[in-house]
């Protein structure tokens, strides 16, 4: 992509996680954009702008999750929130033909609140329909984004003992492939991965910290 999101926030990383996925993953460069300064937020057409403007602010005007989809359903086009709910249970179970169903519910909600029926029907199309293709909910963005942020920390800042747990979880659990590739990982890191010796190696991967050796991760 043309420029990088330039994480400052905690609702980046949730919107990055949320993004990454079919259906809003063409949205990626606008919102990169428009975080960056480089291109002006826009809500699709003025008519629409004061039914979605303060759902869309935290994300740009760009379109990330399922809830702000129902909320748009609500306030836009006069949804209830359970109607609402069926919309976006049909963007999370990928239901394209389920989801259609609801435009010309949507298109006359959207004319009752003066938005003209082409732009109504193109703002369906063009900004609905694609979340189709599967689109993520806030809710698990927001528990993905906590679970990245405190990795992220700790592997950053404690990298010799964010390697180790992430050596034993993976060894405990027999998955060589995933070992294997975390040795290397570590290596790059800079962490030295000691010889295995039969007569004193340990069940579990441990630190070995000397005055000679500093840092150096020995395992099973």
């Amino acid at each position: 992509f043309p420029v990088t999101i330039g994480v400052d926030r905690f609702e980046d990383i949730c919107a990055g996680i949320a993004l990454f996925r079919p259906g809003p993953m063409a949205n990626i460069p606008a919102y990169c954009a428009r975080k960056n300064g480089s291109e002006r937020i826009d809500y699709f057409h003025p008519t629409i702008e004061p039914f979605v403007k303060d759902i869309l602010d935290p994300t740009y005007g760009v379109l990330c999750y399922q809830e702000s989809i129902m909320q748009i359903c609500n306030s836009l086009a006069g949804f209830t929130i359970s109607e609402g709910y069926q919309v976006i249970k049909a963007v999370g179970k990928k239901k394209g033909d389920y989801l259609a169903k609801f435009k010309s519910r949507f298109v006359k909600g959207c004319c009752a609140n003066n938005v003209p029926q082409e732009v109504a029907e193109k703002y369906w199309e063009d900004f609905i329909m694609p979340f189709a293709a599967y689109g993520f909910n806030k809710s698990h963005s927001f528990c993905y984004g906590l679970l990245s942020y405190q990795t992220a920390y700790l592997k950053a800042n404690f990298p010799l003992e964010f390697m180790l747990a992430y050596l034993n979880v993976e060894t405990r659990q027999k998955k060589w492939e995933r070992v294997e590739q975390l040795e290397g990982e570590a290596k790059s890191m800079g962490i030295t991965i000691a010889t295995r010796l039969i007569n004193s190696c340990d069940v579990e991967w441990k630190l070995n910290v000397s005055e000679n050796a500093d840092g150096i991760v020995t395992g099973k």
